[in-house]
Order: structure tokens, then C-alpha cells, then sequence
């Protein structure tokens, strides 16, 4: 039979090695928990990495807003719901009277003009309108792909100075191609030209160091074997 005493020591000495094995174990549980903060929190940076590529897309952003607020305008200003106005043109074109269909040059314009019985025909009219949508879509064509690479680039640590310097560039040239570009009367200015050499050039140099750095490794390894 066992005296109170030598029970007592036994409930006690339970209550240590019970206590004992709950602090270990909330100590392990504590350490899986930052363990699994530690994880998610490098996650985290490797996310906010693309700090530079973000910067520029949001600046692109906004510059695409603009460029579609203008296709709306020039539209809303021709009262077109959709297209470029060609087909609005071929209506009136089509309407034309065969026997009234003579075609004459303004002498004090360039303008191609063309007589029906409302009056005459004006096929630059909505020249404004297909600048807009061109280079609305242009910049749709190339932009994404650009961003793609970029995005690739700085995941892989690629020079920031390259990046942001290229980056820079293609937003200036991208600027330059619609405000000294298409925006233009004639749609030829000497902006078109620079801003699509620019976009070029980025591609390709985007493309050529994507190249280079994905393959550094194998390369390396391949001449020092």
C-alpha cells in the first residue's frame, strides 16, 4: 500500500513529464509555424522582385487608358459604334449616283473629293480615327510580349540598370511614336519611325539577354568541363 507521500510523488512526477511533453510539443509547433511564415514570406519577396517591371506597367497602364479614351472620342466625335468609318464610306460610296459619279481634285487641297447628290465626299475624314485605333493596337501588339520578357528577366536578376534604362527608353519611344507619330495630319512623322526602331530593338535585346542568361550555366559548364 502506498503512503500519501510516494502518491503524491507520482501525480507530481505525471505532471512533469505531461507538462514536459506539451512545452516540446508547442515548442515544435511554434517552430513549424515560422518555419511556414519564413516560407510564405520569401514567396512573398519573390513577388515584390518584379518591383521594376511593375513601376513601367503601371505607367503603361495609364498611357493605354489613354490611348483608348481617344479611339472613343474620335468615334463619339464621328458618331461610330464600331469600326474604323470604312464602312460608312462604302455606304456612301455605294449611294452615289452612276450618272453623278465624278471624281474631281480640290485645287486648294490634297483631299481626295468625290460629289454625290448630299454633297461631297470626304474619304480622309476619318483619318483621326484609324491613328487612333493603330496606335491603340500597336501598342496592344507589342507590350505584352515585352512585359513577358521583362518579367522573366528581372525573376532571373537580370542587371537593373539594363532593365530600367531599356524600360525607360521603350516607354519614351512608345510616347514619341503617337505624339510625333501617328497623331500627325499625314500619320508620318519622323516619331512613327523612332518609336518602332525603339520597340525593336528592346525585343531583341530583351530576347538576346533571355537567351544568355538561361543558358549561362550550361554554357559554363560546357567549356570548363
Amino acid at each position: 500500500m502506498l503512503s500519501s507521500r510516494e502518491l503524491l510523488y507520482i501525480i507530481a512526477s505525471g505532471c512533469a513529464v505531461c507538462c514536459s511533453n506539451f512545452i516540446n510539443g508547442l515548442s515544435t509547433s511554434c517552430n513549424t509555424v515560422l518555419r511556414i511564415r519564413a516560407i510564405v514570406n520569401i514567396k512573398k519577396k519573390k513577388f515584390i522582385m518584379l518591383q521594376i517591371l511593375g513601376t513601367f506597367s503601371a505607367i503603361w497602364g495609364f498611357y493605354y487608358i489613354y490611348l483608348s479614351l481617344w479611339v472613343v472620342k474620335e468615334r463619339s466625335r464621328h458618331q461610330i459604334n464600331i469600326g474604323d468609318g470604312t464602312l460608312q464610306l462604302i455606304e456612301c460610296l455605294v449611294n452615289i449616283d452612276k450618272n453623278n459619279n465624278k471624281k474631281e481634285e480640290n485645287d486648294n487641297s490634297n483631299k481626295l473629293i468625290i460629289s454625290n447628290d448630299s454633297g461631297p465626299i470626304n474619304v480622309h475624314k476619318y483619318n483621326r480615327l484609324i491613328a487612333a485605333i493603330r496606335s491603340h493596337s500597336n501598342f496592344n501588339e507589342f507590350i505584352p510580349l515585352i512585359a513577358i520578357l521583362s518579367a522573366i528577366l528581372e525573376l532571373q536578376n537580370a542587371n537593373t540598370i539594363y532593365l530600367i534604362v531599356s524600360l525607360s527608353l521603350l516607354t519614351v519611344g512608345r510616347i514619341i511614336y503617337v505624339a510625333f507619330g501617328t497623331a500627325n495630319p499625314n500619320m508620318r512623322g519622323w516619331g512613327r519611325h523612332l518609336g518602332i526602331i525603339i520597340t525593336f530593338l528592346t525585343i531583341l535585346s530583351h530576347s538576346i539577354y533571355l537567351l544568355y542568361s538561361s543558358n549561362y550555366h550550361s554554357i559554363y559548364s560546357h567549356f570548363n568541363k
